[in-house]
């Protein structure tokens, strides 16, 4: 079991008994720490049924495991082999191991966000957990994909202000090319900068005269060192050209039937992609390299030497901190070039999300804008009364000058009568939840002393429960959300608290940008020269792209005669 942990970048935090407590991301965060810790998990489960198997036919006892996986905020202490974790967190995780049968593994709600790409799940019934309120949502791990990243890659969005570097790319190809000799290239930038999406596009361009192949360096010490080049070493390997013998010998690397040294990995490496390039040029793409092992770096920068009269393109992925372990990296190939991928500026970045997302970036308090967000705010309502199954939603923003609560969004019961109607902020179940910053559920308002029924029947309707969630901006309250005779959705499996809990932190953050609505368009209805700069700035935001970079050049030839 320990080697299992560790073999995927865990730590046996102890041993309580038969129980085993593993850790990840403890003293070092990866991106991939959950998924890591399920495919420990499944490792660990496949280990013990060999065990069983064996123990069961020589000595008739049977053995088994049952995980629970969970992922949060943990209390750490320690340091080493004595470090220590604490909290909510890891008593969820021993409660889900203790609802899983023999053979299962069971995660919570925020493993499965962060896994759901590679691993095959299937829902179960929330379960009721000792020291839980409300139900907790799980999963059952079927089957992990061994291969898949950490994080899962969109390449839907458009490549956006990265004409350069594309050019960048296709020149070193098209150089290799025409002169027959390999280059390693090598495009650094920080996470989520779009290096994989940049890659993804001149790859999708560079197909049409290459062969492709990729590797992914994972962020541990798992597997082999030189694993990433095996891999493509092995599917080279299958190409019709290869003689048996190189093919043999590629096969036993990969598989690690025999035990290999760099040189041997070289020499079958140069071999194969001699052969393979001489029907065209091959690009073998290294994502992650951050994380590649000194021998595989090692291996690769001689590979590059060694491939000079093959047409080979090394494209190596990799953040900065690979300068950090390896400062002169790919110096002293002649054949070598690299390029570092700048954030994108506000116009580009602007135009990134209009592409993605279906909104309107305006100046702060246009009319537009305030319509946007009321509508962003009326969908959140929306969602988290359909989700809840429930019979109302609203969301309402504090006052404070006036002290009362104002109707801002409504899904349900009262949509049509109750947006703008107020109420003082100092009553019911809603003004106990602002003042006590505390999401509270009521099962049943006639026994709950803060329930204001002559505030609820004001509005033409009186629930029987209550879900309330305050809205907190900047440590600032700014209203409330409350769902009224709401049901658990069964097929989803997700309890209403546990589900309308970011819901109500989306809404926080849009209610304050309609009160800052309200308070710039209230000053430009003041002012007869900001109601000139408001219409002139909904305007810009309605140009199109052409003429909306005419009009940027000509505002600063305005500042400068200015």
């Amino acid at each position: 079991m320990r080697r299992a942990l560790e073999r995927h970048g865990g730590t046996v935090e102890k041993f309580i008994g038969d129980a085993v407590v593993g850790v990840f991301g403890v003293p070092e965060l990866h991106e991939d720490d959950a998924l890591q810790a399920v495919r420990a998990a499944v490792a660990m489960c496949r280990q013990a049924e060999l065990l069983d198997h064996e123990l069961s036919e020589r000595l008739g006892v049977r053995v088994a495991v049952r995980i629970g996986v969970n992922t949060g905020e943990v209390m750490v202490s320690g340091h080493g082999a004595q470090v220590r974790v604490n909290g909510e967190m890891v008593n969820v995780a021993a409660r889900l191991q203790q609802t899983a049968a023999p053979g299962q593994i069971v995660i919570g709600g925020a493993t499965r966000a962060l896994v759901s790409g590679a691993v095959l799940l299937e829902p179960l019934a929330p379960k009721q957990l000792a020291g839980k309120s409300t139900p907790v949502p799980a999963w059952l791990v079927r089957d992990v994909d061994p291969d898949a990243g950490g994080i899962q890659r969109r390449m839907t969005a458009p490549l956006v202000a990265r004409e350069a570097e594309l050019r960048f790319l296709r020149g070193n190809f098209d150089h290799l090319r025409d002169s027959r000799m390999a280059r390693i290239v090598t495009v650094y930038g920080e996470p989520g900068i779009g290096k994989s999406r940049l890659a993804h596009e001149f790859l999708g361009w560079a197909q049409s005269y290459a062969k492709v192949f990729t590797g992914r360096c994972p962020p541990f010490s798992q597997g082999v060192a030189l694993g990433p080049l095996l891999g493509t070493l092995a599917e080279l390997a299958r190409g019709e050209q290869v003689e048996p013998g190189l093919r043999a010998a590629a096969e036993a690397l990969g598989d690690g039937a025999v035990d290999h040294t760099a040189d041997d990995v070289l020499w079958a490496a140069r071999r194969l992609f001699e052969v393979a390039a001489a029907e065209c040029p091959l690009i073998l793409v290294l994502d992650d390299m951050q994380w590649a092992k000194p021998l595989l770096l090692a291996v690769i920068g001689q590979l590059a030497h060694s491939l000079r009269d093959v047409p080979v393109m090394l494209l190596c992925l990799t953040r900065l901190e690979l300068l950090d372990s390896r400062p002169t990296w790919s110096g002293g190939i002649l054949s070598a070039a690299s390029a570092l991928l700048a954030p994108l500026d506000r116009e580009a970045a602007e135009s990134l999300a209009r592409s993605q997302f279906d909104v309107v970036l305006l100046g702060a308090g246009s009319a537009e804008n305030g319509r946007a967000h009321r509508l962003l705010l009326q969908s959140i309502a929306e969602t988290t009364r359909a989700a809840c199954v429930a019979q109302a939603c609203s969301i309402q923003r504090l006052d404070i000058a006036r002290r009362e609560f104002v109707f801002e969004a409504v899904a349900g019961q009262g949509e049509d009568s109750m947006i703008g109607r107020r109420y003082p902020s100092d009553r019911g179940i809603a003004g106990w939840t602002l003042l006590s910053r505390q999401s509270i559920v009521v099962d049943d308002v006639s026994v709950e002393p803060s329930f204001a029924k002559d505030v609820a029947e004001s509005t033409g309707y009186v629930p029987r429960s209550i879900v309330a969630f305050p809205l907190i901006k900047d440590d600032a309250p700014v209203g409330v959300m409350e769902v009224l005779d709401y049901e658990l959705d069964e097929e989803r499996g997700i309890g209403c608290l546990e589900f309308v809990a970011p819901f109500a932190g989306q809404a926080s953050i849009v209610l304050q940008l309609v009160e800052r609505d309200r308070t710039v368009g209230e000053a430009v209805e003041a002012d007869a020269e900001l109601r000139e700069l408001a219409a002139l700035t909904s305007a810009f935001s309605a140009l199109s792209e052409e003429k909306r970079q005419t009009a940027v050049r000509l505002l600063r030839l305005i500042r400068e005669l200015m």
